[in-house]
């Protein structure tokens, strides 16, 4: 409770962001509230975990990913092709059952401009300290802390930024 408590004061939402990257993303895709439909299971107890994750394939026309771990909110039904494409968004989707300290080798092996890394749990104590450590790598250039899912951006057009968001 103390770090959710922690969280909401810390957090910011759309118009609290100078990213046009991040607002973009946040107007468009986050806090957007039409339903969609795709053939992508979730098991998040509450909705909006299950359709942030489809409006996130949605807006960045995602068609391939991997997942790695046991995920505890996603079937493994997601995964349409597992290589990265240069041309196109790939999601590496972490559960929150990975040990920490393999976390940044499977990152760097999938670090791309156009890789989108969804990270469970950040808040977990285990997790916790992995994700400080995410923040501050130089190679992640933007994490959007959303309290029960991390998002992990390589983008090398955008300055390095921590984003906490309201969700």
């Amino acid at each position: 409770m103390g770090s959710y408590l922690a969280y909401l004061f810390k957090s910011t939402n759309a118009h609290g962001v100078h990213s046009p990257f991040i607002y973009g993303l946040l107007t468009e895709c986050i806090y957007l509230r039409k339903t969609m439909v795709l053939p992508l299971k979730t098991m998040f107890k509450k909705q909006k975990y299950h359709l942030l994750i489809q409006r996130l394939f949605a807006y960045f026309s995602i068609s391939n990913g991997k997942i790695i771990g046991n995920p505890i909110y996603i079937s493994k039904e997601i995964v349409l092709d597992t290589s990265p494409h240069p041309e196109k968004y790939f999601l590496l989707y972490v559960s929150a059952n990975i040990p920490s300290t393999d976390v940044l080798t499977v990152l760097k092996q999938y670090a791309h401009p156009k890789t989108i890394v969804l990270i469970e749990h950040i808040h977990q104590p285990d997790k916790r300290k992995i994700w400080e450590t995410l923040k501050q790598n130089k190679d992640l250039t933007v994490t959007v802390d959303l309290h029960k899912l991390g998002l992990i951006f390589f983008r090398t057009e955008q300055k390095k930024q921590n984003f906490i968001i309201r969700f």
